[in-house]
């Protein structure tokens, strides 16, 4: 019989057993995680922000989609720097249905939808217990839940990334590769420093369906196809440009169609023309409510006219997304340039996938070169690149994988530390107007980086931790 000692001493090895078998850099990166919850920055506070925002809270109060009385409560609280606001978004009006613009699609606000939710009950709650924070959609737990949001849901992407590096790559080099392109790119500001911007929920959704793209190669069932179809109209409703990222399961159905063809397999092509049905048919029926609210917007089924004149199709700044000191990847992100390099390893693993990948990030480069406004004047970095974090991560993780059996992990560790450092430096810079936001001037970047940054380091810190609204006053 088994005594209460016994049963005690069994039930604790348990338990080491189980958390021994766990995975441990996913716990690593889940202690990142909670680590840096305190940087979390709970405002609203650019006209991008005010534009994804005003859906939610439009309809879940007024349940229209005029957004007059959400911009103007923005344009009131500080008239002074939001007169370029009020001139391009409330005092402008589609031609068609006389209401004010809105050029942001409306992923991001089903994807708020739940925190919102939970941040109109907490505000209820309190209000039974007594405070007084307004119930109107705009207080404190309304944004803070939202921003918090966009902070869970940019991490979900990571751990996509890090679960498809480690199903070919080492613990360490996944591990690795996952934390510098967290911390090390521009996906670290979109997720902390300006959540309320749709980039940390694109990190996720594009994740999320590379990811279901990868484990479900092959011979999909048309549950699999609906599956990968519903993630397709999440990222496309999150940002349109994300759209181009089906280019990676085309292109390899369009093979499979070949090879089948040519092998005359014709049970197999069946099933590739049901499956290409399936995952049609669930993307454009969960992609009818944007085709509605364009409907609603601006009087047809497609995007406002302010969009479609900002692209040139022949894509004339494709380099200088790239390269360009004004917000240009490779500029502002150096590790994004062995992230790309990366892809090259990642082919003598899996050539497939590489070159999907690759494909798949040079549709967003050109698509981000289609644009008037390429350079995305007072962004941080490249933001429109946050949606490659997962091809970042595994062109990290490819380079570090094959470094592993070359160099020491602590030098690898210490590589990624600098990118870090370097991201972070330029963060505090471009925070504090060390530095002019629109382009690098790269002798004094460095200069900053090297002599000013580390002085101030502490300082600001403090200020971002405990006067966090000292950072987004007007100059």
């Amino acid at each position: 019989m088994t005594t209460g000692s016994q049963q005690f001493k069994n039930t604790k090895a348990s338990r080491i057993s189980r958390i021994r078998s766990m995975d441990r850099g996913l716990l690593v990166l889940v202690v990142f995680f909670v680590l840096l919850l305190p940087a979390v920055t709970t405002r609203i506070y650019g006209a991008d922000e005010i534009q994804y925002f005003s859906y939610l809270r439009s309809f879940w109060f007024d349940q229209n989609l005029d957004f007059t009385n959400e911009y103007m409560h923005f344009y009131e609280s500080n008239p002074q720097k939001y007169a370029a606001f009020k001139q391009d978004l409330i005092d402008k009006r589609e031609e068609t249905t006389g209401l004010p613009l809105n050029v942001a699609p409306i992923g991001s606000a089903i994807m708020w939808a739940p925190f919102f939710a939970a941040g109109d009950l907490a505000v209820h709650v309190m209000r039974a217990f007594g405070s007084n924070v307004q119930a109107d959609g705009y207080s404190a737990p309304y944004i803070t839940a939202i921003t918090y949001g966009s902070a869970i849901y940019g991490f979900l992407g990571l751990i996509f990334t890090y679960l498809l590096a480690r199903s070919i790559f080492s613990r360490f080099a996944s591990s690795l590769g996952t934390i510098v392109v967290w911390l090390a790119t521009p996906a670290f500001f979109y997720m902390y420093i300006t959540p309320p911007m749709s980039h940390a929920n694109s990190l996720f959704a594009v994740a999320l369906f590379i990811y279901i793209w990868y484990r479900t190669r092959g011979d999909r069932k048309l549950w699999q196809w609906a599956a990968l179809g519903a993630s397709a109209a999440l990222m496309t409703l999150v940002r349109e440009q994300d759209a181009l990222f089906m280019i990676i399961p085309a292109l390899e159905w369009l093979l499979n169609v070949v090879h089948s063809l040519r092998g005359r397999d014709f049970s197999r092509f069946r099933g590739l023309a049901g499956g290409a049905l399936a995952f049609g048919a669930t993307a454009f029926v969960l992609y009818i409510p944007q085709l509605i609210t364009y409907r609603i917007l601006t009087g047809h089924f497609g995007p406002s006219s302010h969009v479609t004149e900002k692209l040139l199709w022949n894509s004339p700044f494709s380099f200088d997304v790239l390269f360009s000191p004004e917000h240009g990847l490779f500029a502002w992100t150096p590790v994004a340039i062995l992230a790309v390099i990366g892809l090259v390893a990642l082919y003598r693993r899996d050539p497939q996938l590489a070159v999907l990948l690759a494909i798949a990030f040079l549709a967003q480069v050109y698509i981000a070169g289609a644009y008037k406004t390429w350079s995305m004047a007072g962004s941080f970095g490249a933001r429109r690149f946050v949606n490659c974090s997962l091809i970042f991560g595994l062109g990290l993780a490819a380079l570090v994988d094959l470094a592993d059996r070359r160099v020491p992990r602590w030098a690898l560790g210490t590589i990624g530390a600098v990118f870090v450092a370097w991201n972070f430096g330029l963060i505090m810079q471009f925070s504090t107007e060390m530095m002019a936001r629109q382009a690098l001037d790269l002798p004094k970047v460095i200069h900053n980086q090297f002599f000013e940054v580390p002085q101030r380091a502490l300082s600001l810190v403090d200020r971002f931790l405990f006067n966090r609204s000292s950072f987004y006053k007007n100059s």
